[in-house]
C-alpha cells in the first residue's frame, strides 16, 4: 500500500514538473494593444502588452524581458514610453500611420496603428482642440509673445513689414512669431529681443500649425468645421476679427490679467478700426502697443507705458479701470484658455 502511494506521489510530482517545464519552454508571444486607432491631438493614446500566449506561464511567470522596437513607417508621429508590461504610444499632432516591429523572445511581431485627424472642438471656440496649447507651452508662448513685442519698441524687426504696423499688426505679428522654431537664423533678425533664454512652444512651431498651417486666425463666428477652413481662417487678422474671434474676455480687474493677455479699447469715432488693442507683460507690468497712424505720412510706432502711468493718464479714456465704459478690458487667445 506504501508502494501504491509513493508511486502515486512520484507520478503527480513528476507531472507537474514535466507540465512546469512545458510551461517554461512554451514562449510563444502575442501582443494586445487597446487601439487600432487614436487622434492626433498630443494627448491620446495606445497601451501595447506584451504577453506570453499560454495563460498559465502568463499568470504565474508574465512577461518581463528585453524587447526592441523597429520603426518601418511614421516613427515621427508618435512619442514612445515604455513600462514593465509593454509601452504607449502617445500621438502628437499629425495625422498619418505608424508601423513597427517589436523584438523578442527571438520573435518579431508586426504592428500598426493610425494617428486620425482630430476636428473636436471641445470648448465651441472656433478652435480646434488640436491647436490649442496646454501646460508649459501656454508660458513659453505668452514669454515669447510678451518678448517679440516689447522687442519692437526698441527696434523693428525685418520680419514685420510696415504695411502690417498698427495696433492689430503688433498682436498678429507677435503671435505668429511666437510660435515658431528661434534659432540662429531667426535671431538674426531680432537685435533686441528682451530674453532669449525662452523654451519653444513644443506642440507645434507655425507656419505648421496642425489643420490651420499659417491660416491661424479666425476671421468669421462659429465652432471649428474643417470644412469652412479656407473661408473662417487667414494668415493675418484686423482688430474686429481679432477681438471678436480669437480672443476670451477674461475681465476688467488687473488682479485677474496674466502675462500676454491682450487689452482693448472701444474707440468708437473710428469706423474703420473702432477697437484699439496693447499687450500686457505681467510681472514687470508694462503696456506695449502700436500707436497706428499717427498721419497721412506717419505710420505710428511702437510705445511702452507702465500699467500704473497709464492709469493716471491726463485722458480718463485710457484708464485701464473698470468702471471706464471705454476699457472693453483683458483678454486672452482662445488657444491658451
Amino acid at each position: 500500500m506504501k508502494k501504491i502511494v509513493l508511486f502515486i506521489l512520484i507520478f503527480i510530482i513528476l507531472s507537474f514538473f514535466i507540465i512546469f517545464v512545458v510551461i517554461l519552454n512554451d514562449n510563444k508571444l502575442e501582443i494586445k494593444q487597446t487601439s487600432t486607432v487614436i487622434y492626433a491631438n498630443s494627448n491620446n493614446f495606445a497601451f501595447f502588452e506584451i504577453k506570453y500566449k499560454n495563460k498559465l506561464r502568463q499568470k504565474f511567470f508574465p512577461f518581463d524581458k528585453k524587447f526592441k522596437i523597429n520603426y518601418i513607417e511614421g516613427k515621427q508621429l508618435i512619442e514612445e514610453i515604455k513600462s514593465k508590461k509593454g509601452f504607449y504610444l502617445k500621438s502628437k499632432t499629425v495625422s498619418g500611420v505608424v508601423k513597427f516591429n517589436i523584438e523578442a523572445e527571438n520573435q518579431i511581431k508586426f504592428c500598426e496603428i493610425k494617428i486620425a485627424e482630430n476636428y473636436t472642438d471641445s470648448d465651441g471656440d472656433g478652435f480646434p482642440d488640436v491647436v490649442e496649447l496646454t501646460n508649459e507651452d501656454r508660458d513659453n508662448f505668452a514669454n515669447w509673445f510678451v518678448s517679440i513685442a516689447e522687442s519692437q519698441f526698441y527696434g523693428i524687426s525685418s520680419n514685420w513689414e510696415a504695411i502690417n504696423q498698427s495696433c492689430s499688426g503688433l498682436v498678429v505679428f507677435a503671435c505668429k512669431e511666437a510660435l515658431k522654431k528661434h534659432n540662429n537664423q531667426w535671431f538674426a533678425k531680432y537685435s533686441f529681443i528682451v530674453t532669449k533664454n525662452i523654451d519653444d512652444v513644443k506642440k507645434y512651431n507655425y507656419p505648421d500649425v496642425p489643420l490651420l498651417k499659417e491660416n491661424i486666425f479666425r476671421v468669421k463666428k462659429g465652432s471649428f468645421n474643417i470644412n469652412d477652413v479656407s473661408s473662417c481662417f487667414a494668415n493675418t487678422a484686423n482688430v474686429n476679427n481679432l477681438l471678436n474671434f480669437n480672443f476670451t474676455f477674461i475681465g476688467k480687474n488687473k488682479i485677474d490679467f496674466k502675462k500676454g493677455d491682450v487689452l482693448f479699447y472701444n474707440v468708437s469715432n473710428n469706423q474703420d478700426s473702432p477697437y484699439h488693442s496693447m499687450i500686457y507683460t505681467g510681472e514687470s507690468d508694462y503696456l506695449i502697443y502700436h500707436t497706428g497712424n499717427l498721419s497721412s505720412t506717419n505710420i505710428g510706432e511702437v510705445r511702452k507705458v507702465k500699467f500704473d502711468d497709464l492709469s493716471k493718464h491726463p485722458d480718463s479714456f485710457w484708464h485701464p479701470v473698470s468702471d471706464n465704459k471705454s476699457f472693453l478690458g483683458a483678454y486672452r487667445w482662445n488657444f491658451l484658455n
